[in-house]
């Protein structure tokens, strides 16, 4: 009931992105393309997964050494189509399955959930451009200093690992909570802050995909300044109301770069074609991944 709510809130929201697509002033404002810059901004997907499968394999690696980066990016890969129809992207605590690691799995489950933590790090980051221009100083100060707090994971995981003693005793629940959050010194310190970084970076070359696409279809602006906008769009955006985010993450994001000065119909071509690139073309590739898991095949 719940997918099938989504999926019709997705249609409407798609449908309505198409009714405002028929009027013809917003062709005209789109027939001027650059293919070159269209192509560049679509070559930027394969640096992107390559870093997101990086950032996963850092993580993976202190619960599994011996882990390597094609497994990471397997394991990414074959969770993502469930990740985009789920609500709040619980489909991508499947990764395990995609593993050749039977006994981690309900710990590669959590640190799915450290992984989806240092990507909010992430987005946090990018929006201290934004924030100044609201704001100045201060208001980044105050950025700055909620970054640092949501970046501190190991001692968030070390309070998560003691709250077990709140969670009932019955059918194991407590050592399960237990084993779902890594230790704090296994995880260790390094790992964390090198997924944020890499997260950061990652984020950075998706908003740069974006402006390839903006700059294609004529739009232009600075790159800071619309880093920034990105990623208040990207926080407005954590719950996943829609499939995919689709429609919603479009529309909110074209209406806050046209609210700091974007053309809206460039912002909203933009943001579909980076849609398509870098998430709907990569779950069709996951889609062809079967799970290594014999009971999910």
């Amino acid at each position: 009931m719940i997918l099938l709510l989504r999926l019709l809130l997705t249609a409407a929201c798609l449908g309505a992105i198409a009714y405002r697509f028929r009027d013809p002033h917003i062709w005209s404002s789109l027939r001027i393309v650059h293919g070159e810059l269209l192509l560049a901004g679509a070559c930027l997907t394969f640096p992107l997964l390559g870093l997101r499968a990086w950032k996963w394999r850092i993580l993976l690696r202190t619960s599994a050494p011996q882990a390597t980066w094609a497994q990471a990016l397997r394991s990414y890969l074959g969770a993502l189509p469930l990740s985009l129809i789920t609500p709040g992207k619980a489909g991508e605590l499947i990764r395990g399955l995609y593993l050749p690691y039977p006994g981690l799995r309900w710990r590669v489950a959590g640190l799915t959930l450290v992984d989806d933590w240092t990507d909010f790090a992430a987005v946090a980051f990018w929006t201290l451009p934004a924030l100044f221009a609201i704001g100045g100083f201060r208001t980044v100060a105050l950025g700055t200093i909620v970054f640092l707090m949501i970046g501190i994971i190991p001692h968030w995981i070390r309070v998560l690992r003691k709250i077990s003693k709140l969670v009932p005793r019955r059918f194991g629940l407590a050592e399960k909570w237990t084993s779902f959050w890594p230790a704090s010194e296994e995880l260790g310190w390094l790992p964390p802050l090198a997924a944020i970084a890499i997260g950061i970076l990652a984020y950075g070359i998706e908003w740069m995909q974006i402006a390839c696409f903006l700059k294609a279809f004529g739009g232009a602006g600075a790159f800071l300044g619309l880093a920034g906008n990105l990623a208040m769009a990207q926080l407005a955006n954590s719950v996943q109301i829609t499939v995919a985010w689709l429609g919603i993450r479009e529309g909110s994001t074209a209406w806050i770069l046209s609210r700091a000065g974007w053309d809206a119909n460039l912002a909203l071509a933009a943001t579909l074609a980076q849609t398509s690139a870098s998430l709907l073309l990569p779950a069709l590739i996951g889609l062809g991944i079967k799970p290594l898991a014999r009971f999910a095949r």
